[in-house]
């Protein structure tokens, strides 16, 4: 008597047997219900297609309310970087995403490196050369952005 083989395989399911043709069918059968009966679990939805270097695959930290006064961009600047670092343990940011932070937050800053004005070097270290660069907040710059930030949040409250 000649052994009879089948192999199936239905969506992550396989199945495979050998032997006489009529156990193999039963077992195949067997096999078929059970995977009827299981739940289907609703597949993931697809990622939006993102280019290569594209931003938008992180969330931007962003400012609900803006600092006031002659220093407004740049406070705002220092509350950005210390989201970043607060809420994604980011000690260095760069500028394109101190940029993306400030726009969302509705400020219009053409350039990271000029933002900061008289606060670079005290509140604010600047790290790499032309596109690389990245800033950090000095000891001095944490204390005064967890200073406007206070400010705000008495503001709001």
């Amino acid at each position: 008597m000649e052994s009879f083989r089948l192999q199936l395989k239905i969506g992550q399911h396989e199945f495979s047997a050998e032997g006489e043709r009529e156990a193999v069918e039963r077992q195949a059968d067997e096999w078929r219900k059970m995977i009827a009966s299981l739940p289907t679990l609703p597949s993931p939805p697809p990622a939006p297609p993102q280019s290569e270097g594209s931003s938008q695959a992180e969330p931007v930290v962003s400012l609900t309310v803006l600092p006031r006064g002659a220093t407004r961009e740049a406070d705002a600047a220092l509350l950005v970087m210390l989201g970043r670092k607060h809420y994604k343990g980011e000690d260095l940011v760069g500028g394109t995403r101190l940029l993306e932070g400030l726009e969302i937050s509705g400020l219009q800053v053409l350039r990271a490196d000029r933002v900061f004005g008289a606060y670079m070097g005290t509140h604010v270290t600047r790290i790499g050369k032309n596109r690389a660069v990245k800033y950090r907040l000095t000891n001095q710059g944490m204390a005064a952005a967890k200073g406007i930030a206070r400010n705000l949040a008495a503001l709001v409250a």
